[in-house]
């Protein structure tokens, strides 16, 4: 613990200096973005129809957790003094630095498992996918390693004083010794990057292994590669622990922290979510309302055809489409076909100067491999 100055020795604007406002709006802003992407997660779960598997179900817990780091973090704020300075707190409530102290602890301890569990999670969609067993096996170490590293330091942080209230209250008869708390929390994110790294290249192998259309290889390979977002939180959550020392002033240097942790966190669960979206996403394709249509064949099911070019280029004719069902037959990936809801009907088709308009809702579905 830093040893403290006196009061006197601080100027009134100083004193006067807050940087809460931040790390609240992020606190707030991730309760519902964390909401919003998990209730699209078990939505789109419910529209594909399919039987949870370990890692729905360990979302749950995570859900929880990573809410309850934003709740905590709110409470660090409104209630513990955070992004005053500690010369503040100590002037205008003594008392509010053991609180302060007791919140940060709490933090600290939840904090390793709110990022263990959504890394499980998409460890869990990856064995839904994986079929060879070198990557299975690969799977089940990294799983292995996260757990055994959650355990180790999830017991570490319960010993950072002994006794351990003396990391609250320094008052304490008799004192009490602490090891370096900031060492601890920069060196444990360390471990979240090198996960992280093993994680994003994990299924790159075995996606460009399965026997499929290069599209689908690159959409499952950006799909997979979201599930590592929390890469790039966890670099700057490491940065974050050698610019601002949490021992140094540490109700002021507790904001930029709360930040990099809620982004960190929230940015796993997200990345989590992410993967299970395509049947949401196919629903929402499917609704849209004008989308744009690609060079292809529509046929039929009476046998009859039509060109159907893309906006801004010329058709030359068309045949009348008069059944419900008619399909794409070659639809290219990517690309996105013209409907109206005008026509009462639903079946009529006419000819504009940049294309053909499509008065009924056309069901896409590719025959690529």
């Amino acid at each position: 613990m830093a040893t403290l100055a006196p009061l006197d020795s601080f100027s009134p604007q100083f004193l006067s200096e807050y940087s809460g406002n931040t790390p609240f709006a992020i606190c707030v802003s991730f309760i519902f973005l964390e909401l919003a992407f998990v209730g699209a997660r078990y939505y789109s779960r419910y529209l594909a129809n399919v039987k949870w598997g370990m890692d729905d179900y360990i979302m749950i817990p995570a859900t929880v957790l990573c809410l309850g780091q934003c709740g905590l973090c709110i409470a660090f704020i409104k209630a513990g003094g955070a992004g005053y300075h500690e010369a503040t707190v100590r002037k205008n409530n003594p008392t509010q630095v053991v609180l302060f102290h007791k919140i940060q602890f709490s933090i600290a301890m939840s904090y390793f498992s709110a990022v263990l569990l959504p890394k499980l999670s998409i460890l869990g969609i990856f064995l839904r996918v994986f079929v060879k067993k070198a990557y299975r096996i690969a799977a089940w170490t990294i799983g292995a390693f996260l757990t055994a590293n959650w355990l180790g330091t999830t017991v570490a942080i319960t010993q950072v004083c002994k006794p351990l209230s003396f990391f609250w209250d320094q008052t304490l008869p008799g004192g009490g010794t602490c090891f370096h708390i900031t060492n601890f929390l920069r060196w444990s994110s360390f471990m979240n990057i090198v996960t992280d790294l093993a994680m994003l290249v994990l299924p790159l192998p075995a996606v460009w292994e399965i026997q499929t259309s290069k599209q689908m290889k690159v959409g499952l390979t950006i799909t997979f590669m979201l599930g590592s977002l929390g890469l790039i939180t966890a670099i700057l959550r490491f940065h974050g622990f050698f610019s601002d020392d949490a021992t140094v002033d540490a109700e002021w240097a507790a904001s930029p922290l709360i930040v990099w942790t809620i982004i960190e966190t929230g940015t796993y669960l997200i990345a989590a979510c992410l993967p299970t979206f395509r049947p949401l996403a196919i629903l929402i394709w499917k609704r849209n309302p004008l989308t744009w249509v690609t060079n292809t064949k529509v046929t039929a099911k009476d046998d009859s055809e039509i060109a159907l070019n893309s906006r801004g280029r010329d058709t030359t004719t068309f045949k009348r489409l008069n059944n419900d069902l008619n399909e794409f037959g070659d639809l290219r990936q990517g690309y996105k076909w013209v409907s109206s809801s005008n026509d009462a009907d639903g079946r009529g088709m006419v000819r504009d100067g940049n294309g053909i308009l499509v008065h009924h809702r056309v069901e896409a579905i590719s025959n690529a491999a």
